[in-house]
């Protein structure tokens, strides 16, 4: 070969780098839907700026959030050397928000694509999903790298979580995870999305984390070129540039025969703004080196057994009662009258177990139980009732025995009460809950340590949704989960699953959810806000006397505010400790008369305005018609804004 053309040769190779040296940058944004009320921060405004940050990057492959058709089509327009792919989540083409994506058209030649609705129906257009507020969208495209001699694909896929729902932003994470296996079977895969939800959110682990022991096809490439979180991760800023310390809810995925090589969340500022109101992410990947499936694991084995009622790791928790419904029967060779019988399904097997309820006085509350072993009923205990909150009340101590697996029969013990009005009257229902729990002991490090797992939905099985916990040996525990999610004990995260459904056997195995233990406590304590908030000198101001206050605010046709509670009520006691002694609260409270009514003294009121649980809080105008009303606990936000309603 001539020498000039052997050094053309080598030029040529230069310019154009082997797939394992050639680079794919990828880059992620949220950038603001056009038609929004954003003042100084208009999309008009701002488009320019937003080029200029795209064009600084040099992304190969861009997932774009929010994207209306204008958007999409300005963007095309300018960004010179790409091709755009999306639709509209409303209709399947123009209308509403699109996931759009763009690929270097120098680069790439797309050989498939398409789109899906995060729902249960997926390929239902404009489908919405679960608790979502709005329809959410996927949009993917399969391309094949123009530069590459390797025949595998690139499977792009780019997303956008909904903003209200937990189980819709979980569900989609799962659906997410199934998709990327359907459509990426033999693709390096990359995933973008703004997925509004953090690191120790259910969703982030529902795409990232081992689910029933097995990886995810997709690592985190931000946390994984970033091993130790930082301080300034956040990436949704409201337009507001020195917002930082959020969570970081926009993210980069990729599988894990990509290298990252470079991660970052872009800062530019530009005469003090940024270009939308969530930051763009980036990163840099190479091919052809895989990343680890997961850090290095330790798995313990632990063997439980019934634990003591009166041991110090025993629960302090209950599930709520479940209702055995109860009919009227017959059964003579059962002492007592009246005989009321219930039938409740529990264990693998499901096997039927039927109680009788018998009175030993006509006329007096009913304080026998029968249970039914091999076709014969036999008595387990006569109680003496009692009398609480005006109710009648019998309670039960029993031991079921439930099926597991074949000839595996296991003591279930539970608590069964009957509540009736009258003392003569005949209860529709037989309440029960699971007594018992299991425990086994696990050394970790030098220390001893109780594993404590027991029934969260009385349905006499142990697995995934119901509690364990993990303690000192000798001391109550205090991080109790849900079997599925993680939980720290000696300075290490774990993760518990089963074996079979008796709860005899379970393994530990450590876990590694990308933040400490004090950053995961943080962002689980639901009433952080609501501590942090500032205090008034003195709190709401509750009348009492209950007939006279409404009254008088009739008369002086004031606002008028009736809290309903319960003194065995929890969330009526952290609103009362939380809510109405914040600063921003009591101010509201200004020019209301403020009223306390308990539920179980007051049930002419509870029936007036048909409550149906505790807390209550219905806001009245000058003139006694309902403005609003909410059930269950407030935050402080949310309850200055509902007594502000009653000044509008």
């Amino acid at each position: 070969m001539p020498r000039f053309l052997l050094s053309l040769c080598l030029l040529f190779i230069s310019l154009y780098p082997t797939l394992a040296e050639s680079p794919l940058r990828v880059m992620s944004y949220n950038i603001r839907y056009g038609t929004a009320n954003d003042g100084e921060n208009h999309w008009n405004k701002r488009k320019e700026f937003m080029v200029d940050v795209i064009q600084q990057a040099k992304p190969d492959l861009l997932g774009t959030q929010e994207t209306l058709a204008f958007q999409r089509d300005y963007l095309l327009k300018e960004l010179k050397h790409y091709e755009t792919f999306g639709v509209g989540r409303d209709d399947g083409n123009e209308k509403g928000e699109m996931a759009a994506l763009y690929y270097h058209k120098d680069r790439f030649e797309k050989q498939a694509g398409g789109h899906f609705w995060l729902s249960p129906t997926p390929e239902k257009v404009g489908s919405k999903g679960w608790d979502a507020a709005l329809p959410r969208i996927a949009t993917w495209v399969k391309l094949k790298d123009k530069q590459s001699s390797d025949a595998k694909p690139i499977l792009f896929l780019n997303t956008h979580f909904d903003h209200m729902g937990k189980k819709a932003r979980q569900e989609s994470a799962s659906l997410i995870r199934q998709k990327l296996s359907e459509l990426g079977a033999g693709c390096y895969l990359i995933v973008t999305g703004d997925f509004n939800a953090g690191e120790a959110s259910e969703p982030y682990q529902a795409l990232f984390a081992d689910v029933a022991g097995k990886p995810s096809s997709i690592v985190d490439t931000y946390r994984l070129a970033h091993p130790t979180k930082g301080k300034n991760e956040g990436t949704f800023n409201g337009f507001k540039p020195a917002s930082t310390e959020g969570n970081r809810i926009d993210w980069i995925g990729c599988s894990r025969d990509l290298k990252v090589k470079e991660a970052s969340i872009d800062h530019t500022i530009r005469e003090g703004k940024v270009a939308s109101d969530h930051f763009a992410i980036f990163t840099v990947l190479e091919r052809g080196v895989s990343q680890p499936a997961a850090q290095a694991k330790t798995k313990i084995d632990v063997m439980l057994t019934a634990g003591a009622t009166k041991a110090p790791e025993a629960p302090r928790y209950s599930p709520p009662g479940t209702q055995i419904k109860l009919q009227e029967t017959v059964q003579k060779e059962l002492a007592g009258q009246d005989h009321l019988l219930g039938e409740v399904k529990l264990g693998l097997n499901k096997k039927p177990i039927r109680l009788v309820l018998a009175r030993s006085e006509a006329g007096k509350p009913y304080d026998q139980l029968y249970l039914e072993n091999d076709g014969k009923f036999s008595k387990v205990q006569t109680v003496k009732p009692s009398v609480n909150r005006g109710k009648f009340w019998s309670s039960f101590e029993a031991k079921l025995l439930i099926e597991h697996a074949d000839k595996d029969v296991q003591d279930y013990p539970v608590s069964l009460w009957v509540v009736t009005e009258k003392e003569d009257e005949k209860p529709a229902v037989v309440r029960y809950s699971r007594r018992g729990y299991l425990s086994g002991p696990v050394k970790l490090g030098e220390k001893e340590f109780t594993l404590v797992v027991s029934d969260s939905n009385n349905d006499g099985k142990i697995g995934p949704g119901d509690w364990w916990q993990l303690g000192v040996a000798g001391k109550p525990a205090t991080n109790m989960r849900n079997i599925g999610d993680f939980l720290w004990a000696g300075g290490q995260a774990w993760k518990l699953e089963m074996t079979g459904t008796n709860g005899r056997h379970a393994t530990l195995t450590s876990h590694h959810p990308g933040m400490t233990e004090e950053e995961d406590t943080i962002q689980r304590d639901s009433l952080r806000a609501d501590r942090l908030a500032k205090r008034a000198e003195k709190p709401v101001a509750f009348r009492k006397d209950v007939d006279n206050a409404i009254a008088d605010a009739r008369k002086k046709k004031q606002p008028y505010f009736l809290k309903f509670e319960t003194d065995w009520c929890m969330p009526c006691k952290q609103m009362t400790s939380l809510v109405f002694t914040a600063d921003d609260v009591v101010q509201s409270s200004q020019g209301i008369v403020c009223i306390i009514i308990d539920g179980d003294e007051r049930k002419d009121l509870v029936t007036k305005h048909q409550v149906k649980g505790y807390p209550t809080g219905i806001l009245f105008d000058g003139e006694g018609k309902e403005i609003t009303r909410y059930v269950g606990y407030q935050s402080v936000k949310a309850t200055t804004g509902f007594l502000g309603k009653a000044k509008r």
